[in-house]
This record gives structure tokens, sequence and C-alpha cells, in this order.
């Protein structure tokens, strides 16, 4: 007919700790991946309603019980036949979040013609197929791929390119050789941000038995000031100890933290690395980029560096340009690339 829907493509980054959307219209919005629930009646009359998503949990009241439904604790990406019940929650928590974010992009699902998003890397394929599941709740022919495959198109780098993804439950790894990453040629270490937040908050608790503060605290002033040095100046913040407030230097117990991933992430590229041939390492080393947010951490590109290039002798590592984004932008890329044959054959196969 002479009526065209208007043909829209989507990219989404599914993270552990932040979802990012971006569209072929460019617009864009990115939100924790989490769901508030209200603890009681009180808490319910105090929100207004069942369930609290996006922007109102970048500070969550006391009346609510935070679930990241993907959070490792939560959920290990696995579908256990004997707890439906939990696979149920969330999927519906996780449909909850990009219907959330959807809407308050303006976005029709009817108009949303391709859609790619990214997921953890090593996700096995039921967890791939959980998330498509859910990605397919928003828009029907959508499809999945490897987050950090995502990154690599987006930067335009297929080959020739180590893209480690540092985020909140995981370190992904994965060798970019010009062919589309197979799952055993990627390397996940089984650590990230959370497991920093964790460690910040046992040393400041060791310096500090006393001291209250919120895990949203703790996760907002490593992404501010987070660094890998030894040394580093004051970062001083008020927290209530002993049930007054007092100026406290979070710095020590935050560089401390953070140093946590630099062993996991050298490991974890040595281990990517061993199956190639000379030529395809020192290709593979000449461009390393860290992504995800713990990519962003202050001197860790460069610490990174240094230490392969004890063993290896040449190496460049750089941070990804818009770390929050980077994902997002790079499915959106992808659905946009993607050949029209390839989206009707996976809307027959529907």
């Amino acid at each position: 007919g002479i009526h065209m829907s208007k043909k829209l493509a989507v990219g989404i980054d599914l993270g552990t700790s932040k979802t990012a959307i971006v569209t072929s219209d460019s617009r864009r919005i990115c939100v924790p991946t989490a769901v508030g629930r209200p603890k009681d009646r009180i808490a319910r009359r105090v929100t207004g309603r069942e369930s609290v998503v996006g922007d109102d949990l970048k500070h969550p009241s006391l009346s609510l019980d935070v679930i990241r439904p993907l959070s490792g604790a939560q959920f290990k990406y696995e579908r256990r036949g004997d707890d439906a019940s939990v696979e149920q929650a969330v999927l519906s928590d996780l449909h909850l979040i990009l219907q959330h974010s959807m809407t308050r992009l303006g976005i029709d699902q009817a108009e949303v013609s391709q859609c790619v998003i990214g997921v953890p890397s090593r996700a096995e394929l039921p967890a791939q197929q959980f998330v498509l599941d859910v990605g397919r709740r928003v828009c029907p022919q959508a499809i999945v791929v490897p987050e950090p495959f995502a990154v690599a198109y987006g930067i335009g780098h297929l080959s020739d390119a180590l893209i480690v993804d540092i985020g909140a439950g995981t370190i992904d790894i994965c060798p970019m050789v010009g062919t589309y990453p197979m799952t055993e040629s990627q390397v996940t270490v089984g650590t990230g941000g959370d497991a920093v937040d964790r460690a910040i908050t046992e040393s400041l608790l060791e310096m500090l038995p006393e001291a209250v503060f919120r895990a949203d605290e703790i996760r907002e002033l490593k992404e501010r000031y987070g660094s890998v040095a030894v040394e580093g100046e004051e970062v001083l913040v008020t927290l209530t100890v002993a049930g007054r407030p007092q100026r406290v230097d979070f710095g020590p117990a935050l560089r401390e933290g953070c140093r946590l991933i630099l062993q996991p992430v050298v490991d974890g590229i040595f281990e990517a690395l061993e199956s190639y041939d000379y030529q395809t390492q020192k290709a593979l080393l000449g461009r390393i980029v860290l992504a995800g947010g713990g990519g962003q951490v202050h001197g860790l590109d460069a610490h990174v560096e240094m230490q392969l290039r004890k063993e290896f002798g040449e190496a460049r590592v750089q941070k990804v340009h818009d770390f929050v984004y980077a994902g997002a932008h790079g499915a959106l890329r992808l659905a946009v690339d993607m050949p029209a044959e390839h989206w009707d054959s996976l809307k027959s196969a529907a």
C-alpha cells in the first residue's frame, strides 16, 4: 500500500548494572538494570506504585528493595528447570526495564523494524535465548550478539582488535580476528565492578567499623574517582560514623578496591592470546580496547599496557570513546547494516 510505516532500528546494551538504548533517529537513554519494589504497605503508599524503574532508582529511597535481575547473585544466566518462577520474575523485571525505557524515549513498538541486543559475551545459549525472549517482547525480530562484538562493530574494528569489556558482573575478553567471534575464543573472568564495590566496602568497614553508608554511594564514588594508582589525592566524603557525620578520606579504600581488577584483566588477556600465532598476537596487541564502566578506571589502560609490554614487548591499550553508549551504538549500527533479507528470514522463522 501507499502507507509506509516508519522503520526504526534500535540497539540495546543489556548490562548487569546499566541498560543503554540508542535508536536510528538519535534518541538515547541509559537506566539502571534494576527494579525497586516497596518493602511493605507503608512503602507502597509512599512510592504509590508496585514497581519503580528508571531514573528514580539512581538514588533509591529506603522504602524500596532494589532487585538487579542480571547480577551474579540473582541470576546465573541458567535456565533452571526447577526454578521457573525465578526465571519468570527475571523475565518480567527485564521486560519492565526495557518497556519503561522505550516509553520514555517515545518509541511505539509497532514502528521498530530491527533490534539488536548485546549481552555478556560468554552468555551460554540458554541465556542468550532468555534475553531473546525478553527482546522479542519489545521487538518480534530482535537478535542477540555478544556485547564485545557490538562494541567492536560500533568502533569499526572487526579485525586486529582485542575488546576487553569490564562490566559489573564479569570481564569479557573478545579477540576480533575478522570473523564473528566464536564462544571458545572468548574469555570471561568472573569478577568486575560489583566485586570492586564489595572490596571497597570491606576496607572501609575495616577502617571504620561503625560507618553507615549505602551501596549506591560507593558505586557513584567509584565511578567518579576510581583509580588504580597506589598514591592519589584525598577523596573526602561525609559518612555517618557511630551515629555522627564524619569527614572520611575515601581514597585508599577506593584505589585498593579498583586494583582488584588489574591482575584478572591482564591474566584474561594472556588467556585470550595464547591460542594465536605470533603475527595474530602482534596484531591483537596493537589495539586493545577497554570498554564497559570498569575500563574507565583512572590509570588502568597504562597499567595493563605496561604489564603486557613486559611479556610481549609491544602493546597498545586504549579506552573506548563513549563507554556508556559504545555497546548500544554498535548494536544499532549492526541493526541498520544488516541486510533486509536477514530480517526477512528471521521474520519467517519467528
